[in-house]
């Protein structure tokens, strides 16, 4: 409410890797091998910064602030010179930057040790985090609880099936990770607020890529696919200027290029070095009529920007007319999943059939029967001696939210429906359908990931339903037998 929304904000390349070193230097990307380290991107916000500014960092996937910056207690000269020692050695030795080195179950305890640690400083501070929210794994509920991320549920080798159900599965634990994210943004206002440092900080939150959950598509999609531009190059990007009063959409044709020289610009430090982007608030500063992206492969379905093209190791750079709105045909998807534009209050975040039913008691369905079917829950589940019930503690930080399990399915036997319910402690909080087992035709898999409202302190009782809408119209639950899960 207090920030510029730039809705036609999009990233220049779709990996981490590169999109990243872009951001911090404001530098269009010119090869797919340079690693996100300082010595292949020397010049970049935080060598611009310390000389006026302290640093707080926090970079788990790259390393372009130096160590005789950022390291704590980097006083001496014979620590900084150590320090950029090692620097060289991770560069020489760190081949392989496509995936991070950091455990990604330790992002929701960096992000609070960081928080811990943040204080205002005499001089004036740069705070930067980067915690790899909400990318994969899918793994934290909005309340930053963790739970066992198991396999994504229809994905595999980095592209999505063609199962549409099974990727609706995927997209809800991915906006249970947005709310997490946005958990973590909270808090990190009111820390800034309790240190004293909010009103007048400048305050920037954006990603440096988005996600595609296209059937059958690769999840950082091509750019031969109609989706690439919307899923993957749009990304939110909000900026509050130091005592801004009052929020603006602003529509304006902005790149991620141009965040560093508006940081610049607003703390009336000059860059040393050539810059591809432009000050966002500088009047008349941007006024380019195309967008621009460095796409590691050329499949001929885009221009080559002519007037930023230049020497590229391993990609090019394409353009697109930059439209005057975002794209809205995945938006028009999301709006359109059941229960998405109407959320129930007891599970916000829930996406599936029959929404207006959670948070209700199955004892309130009056069409309540049992079914000559049974049902396993996972063994790999938090489970208890009686290996049925789940095991929930308050103090752990974790929840037993994702209930992965099979119905059995015995050789002449039909299930009565392919969708079913879950209870927990006698709540419904969830509808999902069922999924083959890779050939085996005895079983029918479920996957569903509820909210972890739903759990007591100690044992948790699970009911799996049948579910399907009579000839009244109305919820049929049909109970089935569970059994053990084996150890």
């Amino acid at each position: 409410s207090n920030s510029y929304w730039f809705k036609n904000a999009t990233s220049v390349n779709q990996f981490t890797r590169i999109a990243v070193p872009a951001i911090v230097s404001g530098i269009f990307p010119t090869s797919t091998t340079k690693p996100p380290v300082y010595l292949a991107h020397p010049n970049n916000l935080f060598t611009l910064l310390a000389p006026k500014y302290d640093m707080e960092v926090y970079e788990p996937y790259t390393k372009l602030c130096p160590g005789r910056i950022c390291a704590k207690g980097a006083r001496s000269a014979s620590f900084r010179a150590k320090q950029n020692a090692i620097d060289k050695m991770t560069l020489r030795k760190r081949k392989d930057w496509s995936t991070s080195p950091v455990s990604t179950e330790d992002r929701a305890f960096a992000f609070k040790r960081y928080l811990r640690a943040m204080r205002a400083h005499k001089r004036p501070a740069l705070y930067f985090m980067h915690n790899i929210l909400p990318h994969m794994p899918f793994q934290f509920m909005p309340s930053l609880r963790a739970y066992r991320p198991h396999t994504v549920r229809g994905y595999m080798n980095n592209h999505w099936s063609s199962e549409q159900e099974s990727i609706n599965v995927a997209y809800r634990q991915y906006l249970l990770q947005t709310g997490a994210a946005d958990t973590m943004l909270g808090l990190l206002i009111n820390k800034l607020k309790s240190i004293g440092v909010y009103d007048r900080a400048l305050i920037i939150v954006m990603s440096d890529h988005g996600l595609s959950f296209q059937p059958g598509d690769y999840r950082r999609s091509k750019p031969s696919r109609a989706n690439f531009v919307e899923d993957i190059l749009y990304i939110p990007l909000f900026i509050k200027l130091p005592y801004q009063q009052g929020g603006t959409v602003d529509f304006r044709n902005i790149e991620s290029i141009d965040v560093l020289p508006t940081i610049a610009e607003i703390t009336n430090i000059p860059i040393t070095w050539n810059a591809d982007g432009a000050s966002i608030f500088s009047s008349g500063s941007i006024d380019r009529i195309d967008k621009a992206v460095f796409i590691n492969q050329n499949d001929g379905n885009h221009n080559v920007v002519a007037a930023r093209s230049g020497s590229r190791e391993g990609g090019a750079l394409f353009s697109f007319p930059a439209p005057s709105l975002p794209p809205r045909e995945t938006l028009e998807w999301k709006l359109s999943l059941p229960g998405y534009s109407y959320p129930n209050l007891a599970d916000p975040f829930y996406i599936g059939p029959h929404s207006d039913y959670i948070g209700r008691s199955t004892w309130s369905i009056s069409d309540l029967s049992s079914a000559p079917f049974t049902f396993n829950l996972d063994k790999d589940l938090k489970l208890d001696t009686d290996r049925k019930s789940l095991i929930f503690e308050e103090k752990s930080g974790t929840c037993p939210c994702r209930i992965v399990g099979f119905v059995s399915n015995p050789p002449g036997t039909t299930l009565p429906s392919r969708q079913i319910a879950v209870s927990i402690n006698g709540i419904l909080w969830g509808f999902a359908n069922l999924f083959d087992m890779n050939g085996d035709t005895t079983k029918k898999s479920f996957d569903l990931t509820v909210s972890d409202r739903a759990f007591l302190e100690g044992r948790n009782k699970v009911e799996i339903y049948f579910s399907q809408i009579n000839d009244l119209g109305e919820l049929s639950l049909s109970r089935l037998s569970q059994k053990p899960s084996r150890k």
